[in-house]
C-alpha cells in the first residue's frame, strides 16, 4: 500500500482502480459538505477501516458529510492526485509529501491516527533471531527495493553497526503469500513490511516477533493529508472528517466485533467462506492487530490526531542520512494543526454507548 514510487509524472484519473461512495443519502438528498478521499492502495482493506466505520456508524451523516473514496496504485500516486486537485484528501503515510517536496508536490498532513511507525521488521516466532544484531549476515525481505521500508530498515540496522550489502542483504519478496513463501523457504530470515500487511499475516495465523526502530518506533507516520486548496476551501469538511475519525477510533476500540461486521459489509471479499466461527476468528485477528496500532484516545483529550512535529523532523533527517532525501523540507510546509481542536470536539461516552448497543 505504501511503497514509494516515482515522482514528477503527470497522473490521470484513469490510474484509479475504482471508487466507493460512502455517505450516500436517502432520496438523493445531497449533504452540505463533501470530500473525495484518495487511498494509497488499489482495493479496500483493513487499513481504511476507520472510513467504513465512520459511514456505517452514522458519524458522516451527523456531520452532513459525503465521502467519495477512491483507490489507486500507491501512496505517491494518491498524493499526486490530491496535490493536482483531483481529490481532496490522501489516506496515506507521510513519505510522498517528504520525497515529493523538492519536485513541487504540496499538501499537508492534518490528522494521524497510528501510534507506531508504519514500517518495521518481523521474524517468525520460532526464529533464533532475537535482536537486530542477529540479522547480520542474513537476508531481509522487502516488498520491493523502492519501498519506503528500505530507508527505515537501513537506519534500524545501522544502530547495530550493520550496512546493507556488506553485513546483510535486502531482497525483494513481494507481499503476503510471496513474502510468507520466502520466509518458509529460508530465502529470507526476516521481512520488513507495514502495519496492514502484518494484520493480514495475523488473519492467516502466521505468528511473528517484531522489531521496531529504536528511536523512531513511536512516530506515527500514517494518516490523512489535504491539498492546500482543500484546506483553504473546505475547512468545515476537514473538521467533520477529523471528528468522524476520532469517533470511529473510539467505536472500534469499544466494539471491534462490530467493526469487523462493518468491514465485511464494505469489503465482502474479506469474509472467508466456510465455517462462520472460523471466519470470524480470522477476521478478528486482523481487526485486533490493526486496532492495536491506533493511537489511544483519552477522554477529554484535546490533541488527538495531531502530527508529531519533532518526530517528523527526526524521521526526515533519517531519510536524509540514508541518502533518500537531499534536503529536509520545512515542517510547517508539510503539517497543519488547524484541524486538531475541532477533531477533538466529540462526546466519547455517547460514541461508546452507540458502539456497545450496536446491532447489525
Amino acid at each position: 500500500m505504501y511503497g514509494r514510487g516515482v515522482y514528477g509524472k503527470v497522473l490521470a484519473i484513469a490510474g484509479i482502480a475504482f471508487a466507493v461512495s460512502l455517505g450516500a443519502t436517502d432520496q438523493g438528498h445531497a449533504r452540505s459538505k463533501s470530500l473525495t478521499l484518495q487511498v494509497g492502495s488499489q482495493v479496500p482493506s483493513v487499513s481504511t477501516l476507520l472510513l467504513y466505520v465512520a459511514e456505517k456508524a452514522g458519524f458522516l451523516a451527523k456531520e452532513d458529510l459525503d465521502f467519495d473514496v477512491r483507490y489507486t496504485a500507491n501512496a505517491p500516486t494518491a498524493m499526486q492526485l490530491v496535490a493536482a486537485g483531483n481529490a481532496d484528501v490522501g489516506v496515506l503515510t507521510v513519505e510522498p509529501l517528504i520525497l515529493g517536496y523538492d519536485k513541487g508536490l504540496r499538501g499537508k498532513m492534518f490528522y494521524v491516527h497510528q501510534r507506531p511507525l508504519n514500517y518495521y521488521i518481523a521474524v517468525p516466532e520460532s526464529s533464533q533471531v532475537r535482536s537486530l544484531a542477529d540479522l547480520k549476515g542474513k537476508n531481509i525481505g522487502v516488498s520491493n527495493l523502492g519501498s519506503a521500508a528500505v530507508p527505515v530498515v537501513k537506519s534500524m540496522m545501522r544502530t547495530v553497526g550493520a550496512e546493507a550489502g556488506r553485513d546483510y542483504t535486502l531482497v525483494p519478496v513481494g507481499v503476503l503469500d510471496q513474502a510468507a513463501a520466502a520466509l518458509k523457504s529460508d530465502r529470507v530470515a526476516a521481512v520488513a513490511l507495514w502495519e496492514s500487511q502484518y494484520a493480514a499475516f495475523a488473519r492467516i495465523g502466521v505468528p511473528f516477533r517484531y522489531f521496531h526502530h529504536p528511536t523512531l518506533g513511536d512516530f506515527g507516520n500514517n494518516g490523512f493529508a489535504a491539498s492546500d486548496r482543500t484546506i483553504k476551501n473546505k475547512p468545515d469538511a476537514l473538521c467533520s472528517l477529523g471528528r468522524s475519525l476520532t469517533k470511529a477510533i473510539i467505536f472500534v476500540r469499544e466494539n471491534p466485533a462490530a467493526a469487523l461486521k462493518i468491514y465485511w459489509s464494505v469489503n465482502p471479499g474479506a469474509h472467508e467462506a466456510g465455517d462462520p466461527a472460523a471466519a470470524e476468528a480470522k477476521g478478528m485477528r486482523e481487526i485486533d492487530y490493526i486496532v492495536k496500532g491506533y493511537r489511544t484516545y483519552t477522554d477529554g483529550q484535546k490533541d488527538f490526531g495531531e502530527v508529531d512535529r519533532a518526530g517528523l523532523e527526526k524521521y526526515m533527517q533519517m531519510y536524509k542520512n540514508e541518502g533518500a532525501l537531499k534536503e529536509v523540507p520545512p515542517v510547517d510546509d508539510l503539517v497543519t494543526d488547524q484541524f486538531v481542536k475541532c477533531s477533538n470536539e466529540v462526546d466519547p461516552a455517547a460514541v461508546r454507548k452507540l458502539a456497545h448497543d450496536w446491532k447489525q
